[in-house]
């Protein structure tokens, strides 16, 4: 087991707190990835992001859709 001297305290509080922000981080990043986002102020702009980018996949998968009728009837 480590000891720690009185001197070394700060370093130990901002070694530990560098860990807990970092985990924090990670969860987020990793619930974000996961597609699950829970409600809340900071969790309510990956919503409307994830949204989007779900939006603008349909629309391209749909105009690829358009595309390829257009290209049958004519042929």
């Amino acid at each position: 087991m480590a000891s720690w001297k009185l001197a070394e305290l700060p370093k130990f509080v901002k070694l530990l707190h560098q860990l807990v922000t970092s985990e924090q981080n990670e969860r987020c990043r990793s619930v974000r990835y996961m597609g699950y986002y829970r409600i809340g102020e900071r969790y309510l702009q990956q919503l409307v992001d994830s949204d989007y980018w779900v939006r603008m996949t349909e629309e391209h998968h749909c105009q690829q859709d358009k595309k390829k009728k257009i290209s049958h009837q004519s042929n």
